[in-house]
């Protein structure tokens, strides 16, 4: 592609473009563009950019695929619904955190990441589509759903998507959907939401390594920072994925990267 038809690509080219490192207290960064291996290969080992341990998956019945130039021209890691799971052991998270996930699931198994086997009595977390028609997340006993569908992707996953989610003192989260933002009601709380650590085992697309709640689809990228990130901050990241996975023509019309991706000094 001729230097200049795409701003990204030159951007890159020129060494401009904003990354999601720039950012402190980045805690976990998969990202499947980082895998050259052939299409079809099982992924045993996921290289986190972040700061802590690689996700990895040591039954060889439980690993995903990894699938070449399937979305912008980009690879991404399918998930088969049935136990594939990939883990991070002992991953320090902040109750109050950002995470950021592009991704597309089915609306029969749609996206499951968990950060505790018992989040309704710490301030570990499980976040899914549930089979009712709405999204779940619970953290420390609190509970939520929105007024939304429980699969973000589409029923068929034909289409890809940004989920943004931030949770803060006082909510359980904020949600956006492609810059989108998505009312969040609590409806039960058993347990005050207080900022503290965990150190758990990130299940990522099933729960407990599989045993259950697998998700059936495909992972693209998986950002968590060990803190709730503000505003500005929360487009930017938005910003450089829409633009890397071929999702800008999906952006809210009002985000201040649909028109160009985020530069160093933003």
């Amino acid at each position: 592609m001729p230097r200049g038809v795409n701003l990204y690509d030159e951007a890159v080219l020129q060494g401009q473009i904003w990354t999601p490192d720039k950012l402190p207290n980045l805690s976990v960064w998969l990202d499947a563009a980082d895998l050259f291996y052939p299409d079809g290969t099982a992924v045993q080992t996921w290289d986190n950019k972040g700061t802590q341990n690689d996700a990895t998956q040591s039954d060889s019945t439980k690993r995903p695929l990894l699938k070449t130039g399937i979305l912008n021209g980009l690879p991404g890691v399918r998930f088969d619904g049935t136990n594939d799971c990939l883990t991070i052991a002992s991953l320090p998270l902040n109750t109050f955190m950002s995470m950021f996930v592009v991704a597309k699931t089915t609306n029969a198994k749609p996206i499951f990441i968990e950060h505790s086997a018992d989040a309704a009595n710490n301030n570990g977390f499980y976040f899914y589509g549930s089979a009712n028609d709405s999204w779940n997340f619970r953290r420390g006993g609190l509970r939520n759903n929105g007024s939304y569908l429980s699969n973000w992707f589409g029923a068929n996953a034909t289409q890809a998507g940004l989920i943004s989610r931030t949770y803060a003192s006082g909510r359980a989260a904020d949600a956006y959907r492609d810059g989108f933002f998505y009312t969040i009601q609590t409806f039960s709380q058993s347990n005050v939401l207080s900022d503290s650590s965990v150190t758990e085992t990130l299940n990522i697309f099933a729960r407990n390594n599989g045993a259950s709640v697998a998700s059936d689809g495909d992972l693209h990228e998986l950002i968590i920072y060990n803190q709730t990130i503000d505003t500005p901050s929360r487009l930017l990241v938005e910003g450089h994925l829409a633009w890397k996975w071929g999702l800008r023509q999906v952006l809210n019309p009002d985000h201040p990267y649909i028109n160009r991706p985020p530069m160093i000094g933003d």
